[in-house]
């Protein structure tokens, strides 16, 4: 997997327990200054059971909440 354009850009991943923790997470990044890059919603292209939010911080890096266990992959934002 080419990961190169993301080079310089650094993705933090939190491993949550329910949806309602996925979106408090979110809420609360949107309120701190960042910007939604996905709201919280199942995400039926990598798994059944995948629910997750993506957030933008202010310099771009990434912060990815979901509250099923997987293995971590190269999301192109």
């Amino acid at each position: 997997m080419d990961c190169s354009r993301r080079a310089g850009k650094l993705d933090t991943v939190f491993y949550v327990s329910s949806k309602e923790v996925v979106q408090t997470i979110y809420k609360t990044a949107l309120k701190a200054g960042g910007k939604d890059n996905g709201e919280p919603e199942y995400r039926y292209q990598y798994s059944e059971n995948y629910y997750a939010a993506f957030v933008h911080d202010v310099i771009q890096h990434g912060l990815i909440i979901h509250s099923k266990d997987m293995l971590l992959f190269c999301y192109y934002i």
